[in-house]
């Protein structure tokens, strides 16, 4: 949690859905083709499924934001950015009864779905949707006002260009405003890397297919 203040960017991993992407040990930009609607909404249906698992998670993160803001009702307004399929927008909404969320995601049928899901849990009042490529400006983002609450979860290790987005992200938060960053601590992986099983490389190699089906 940060009051008005960006994190210092420790570099910018790969992004799975963006046209650009950093690969390769020296980081060069490699072109990707962007995922089609239907894989867009398989996969959205997943992150769906995993964030209810990790709703408790999720609540209590909101609980500190709570308290880092000092005020439940002074929320007005609460940007979610890579909300995907909207299950911490509709959280958001209903932890802060008083705030409009906005989710913004890159992809236009992920947004579908959170538009469904606020609608269904009683919030698509208080939920609506901007689609926002974050390897470009925010400022269409930032043209519907400030906001009391930025909310980052899984999403800025996808950035290449993570210094600016980070500053676009702190031009978004009003003063004394709250930032909310949860990312990965290390990079994925389904067994730890030097587990002694099979030939040399095995769970490397495990870990990179396991990685690359996520991404499909």
């Amino acid at each position: 949690l940060g009051g008005g203040r960006a994190p210092e960017a420790q570099g910018a991993p790969h992004h799975v859905d963006a046209p650009v992407r950093l690969a390769g040990e020296m980081g060069e930009p490699v072109r990707v083709q962007p995922l089609h609607p239907t894989q867009h909404r398989r996969r959205g249906a997943r992150l769906e499924l995993e964030g209810d698992v990790t709703m408790p998670l999720l609540r209590e993160a909101f609980d500190a934001i709570a308290r880092a803001a000092g005020s439940v009702t002074g929320i007005g307004r609460v940007l979610d950015l890579g909300s995907g399929p909207g299950v911490a927008s509709v959280a958001l909404a209903q932890r802060f009864p008083r705030a409009t969320v906005t989710a913004v995601d890159a992809a236009e049928p992920l947004l579908d779905l959170a538009r469904v899901r606020a609608a269904r849990f009683d919030v698509g009042e208080r939920v609506d949707t901007r689609v926002a490529d974050f390897e470009r400006s925010l400022d269409d983002v930032a043209a519907s006002g400030s906001a009391d609450v930025v909310w980052a979860s899984m999403v800025l290790h996808h950035v290449v260009e993570l210094p600016r987005m980070l500053a676009d992200v702190h031009r978004l938060l009003r003063p004394e405003g709250v930032i909310a960053v949860g990312e990965l601590d290390r990079p994925h992986g389904t067994l730890p890397v030097g587990f002694d099983v099979g030939r040399a490389g095995f769970v490397e190699r495990l870990n990179n297919a396991v990685t690359v089906a996520l991404e499909e």
